[in-house]
């Protein structure tokens, strides 16, 4: 698994190695990192809270 929170970014030079990154990338942990995100800014009073996502395409 990549380290993305350590600092350690996957290498992305070709559109298989992308692949493999994304492969890697756990459902779960990235719902908890947002769900984090959403408490913290609501405990800075943030009034509303979005999210920008994107596709790399499949089915």
């Amino acid at each position: 698994m990549n380290d993305f929170e350590g600092g350690a970014a996957p290498d992305l030079s070709s559109p298989q190695k992308i692949l493999a990154a994304v492969d890697q990338v756990e459902d779960g942990r990235v719902l908890q990192q947002v769900q984090a995100v959403v408490r913290k800014l609501q405990n800075q009073n943030a009034v509303s809270v979005g999210a920008l996502g994107f596709c790399i395409g499949g089915s």
